[in-house]
C-alpha cells in the first residue's frame, strides 16, 4: 500500500501530521501516534465486511467534543491489517484531511 504524506485539521488547528497515511476507500487512515488531539472511546462501533469492527472515538478539542468523528479498527481482518492502530476521520465531523502539500491554513 502507498503512504500518503497527510495533515488533518479543524477550523485551522492542526489535529495531525503524517507522512505515513493510508488511502483506503476514500479515507486516510493516520497512524495513532501522529494524532495530537484527544480521541474518547464511543460506545459506537460498525461492521465492514472486509475490515471487521471499527470502534468510533469522540474528538475533544479545548472545550468542544465532537461525537463519534474518528474511528479505528484495533484488530481489523488479516487483509486490513495494515491499518491497525490507525485512526480514520469521520466525513461531516468538521475534520478535513488534506495532502501535505495542498494544506493551507
Amino acid at each position: 500500500m502507498r503512504r500518503h504524506s497527510v495533515i488533518a485539521s479543524l477550523d485551522g488547528i492542526v489535529l495531525a501530521r503524517t507522512e505515513r497515511a493510508l488511502r483506503i476507500e476514500g479515507n486516510y487512515y493516520i497512524p495513532e501516534g501522529d494524532v495530537r488531539v484527544t480521541l474518547r472511546s464511543s460506545v459506537l462501533t460498525t461492521l465492514c465486511v472486509w475490515k471487521g469492527v471499527a470502534r468510533y472515538r469522540h474528538l475533544e478539542l479545548d472545550d468542544r467534543t465532537l461525537p463519534d468523528a474518528a474511528w479505528t479498527y484495533p484488530l481489523p481482518s488479516p487483509l486490513a491489517w495494515p491499518i491497525r492502530r490507525m485512526i480514520a476521520f469521520a466525513p461531516g465531523s468538521g475534520v478535513v484531511v488534506h495532502r501535505a502539500k495542498e494544506y493551507r491554513p
